[in-house]
């Protein structure tokens, strides 16, 4: 099945969403270091550690599920693909006259990984300056 996409970005639109896509998984980030906590501690515990009652920390795990959903939406609704919600995405691209993706993670500042849209991101490599990119 062929992968269909909305739109592609150009390598400078792509790197335009960089400091948007930090800012968005630092976010999610935190949320889900919450709820990994809920999970831990049986969700009978808030985040400083004082009880609360069950309906209140299942109302909180729903919060904060809620919160992580709309950041992974957030991005989404960019055009990106979430791969993981610790901060790897794909942004579709064209790339030397096929269908790929720029490649991020959480923690780069530039957009410097691609891979072709039938590959994943284990296979990411170098995007090197010489590398047609553009819009098709």
């Amino acid at each position: 099945m062929m992968n269909v996409v909305a739109r592609t970005f150009t390598k400078a639109e792509a790197q335009d969403l960089v400091p948007v896509l930090t800012e968005l998984f630092a976010e999610a980030r935190i949320i889900v270091e919450e709820l990994l906590t809920c999970r831990r501690e049986g969700v009978s515990a808030s985040a400083d550690g004082t009880l609360v009652s069950e309906e209140d920390s299942a109302l909180r795990f729903r919060r904060l599920s809620g919160l992580l959903q709309a950041r992974l939406q957030t991005v989404t609704d960019l055009g990106v693909e979430v791969r993981r919600v610790d901060g790897l995405v794909d942004i579709p691209a064209w790339i030397n006259g096929e269908d790929g993706f720029f490649c991020w993670k959480y923690g780069e500042t530039h957009i410097s990984e691609w891979h072709l849209a039938h590959e994943g991101c284990t296979d990411r490599r170098p995007l090197d300056v010489s590398l047609p990119v553009g819009l098709h």
